[in-house]
């Protein structure tokens, strides 16, 4: 039925949103537990614990001129966009991802720990009806997701495209893949350091 839903839409000439193509940076964080204990919490106790948390990362992310786009219980996606070489958008998320881990981690003594996957490429932009905001869709939001997700230690890791962007300025080394066992084994996955003194 959804394939004759499509044919038929597209038939009737009905118009897609607007949309265009556009180079970005995503940035995927989650705030966890080192020892599980959100789990056993009062989901009331534990938004009120976790949402100053995520309300510092996203001030953080801002600072950097990054956009959230979405915003959980314990996790946040943001892209850095706007134009540009990809090299700086990339750039931008790392910073972000950088200092969201040391601000968060922080702010809270040590309790929680934050794991952040940065990725970049190309996505569908679409405006959202009403408010002015805008859909980013494409691989790099979908990757960044999944490889957060999939990381079972509190860092910061980078995705083979991402760490291509980033070249050298950035100190990072070759990710375990047991860090990260559920992601492809195809391609390489790296863990940010942190910035090289320049």
């Amino acid at each position: 039925h959804a394939r004759e839903f499509v044919l038929e839409t597209a038939g009737k000439g009905i118009a897609s949103p607007a949309e265009q193509r556009e180079q970005i940076s995503v940035l995927a964080v989650e705030i966890i537990s080192p020892l599980a204990a959100f789990e056993e919490l009062d989901p009331g106790l534990f938004m009120r614990a976790v949402d100053p948390l995520l309300d510092i990362a996203v001030a953080a992310i801002e600072h950097r001129s990054g956009l959230v786009v979405s915003r959980g219980q314990s996790d946040l996606t943001a892209v850095f966009s706007g134009g540009g070489p990809i090299e700086d958008l990339t750039h931008r998320g790392a910073r972000a991802a950088l200092a969201v881990k040391k601000i968060v981690e922080g702010a809270s003594d040590g309790a929680v720990r934050v794991r952040a996957a940065l990725d970049c490429g190309e996505v569908i932009v679409r405006a959202v009806t009403g408010g002015g905001q805008r859909s980013f869709n494409g691989a790099p939001v979908r990757v960044a997701r999944r490889l957060v997700q999939c990381l079972n230690q509190g860092l910061s890791a980078v995705t083979s495209r991402a760490q291509a962007a980033l070249g050298t300025s950035n100190c990072m080394d070759v990710l375990d893949p047991s860090v990260c066992p559920s992601f492809s084994r195809d391609q390489l996955v790296y863990q940010l350091v942190g910035e090289v003194d320049t």
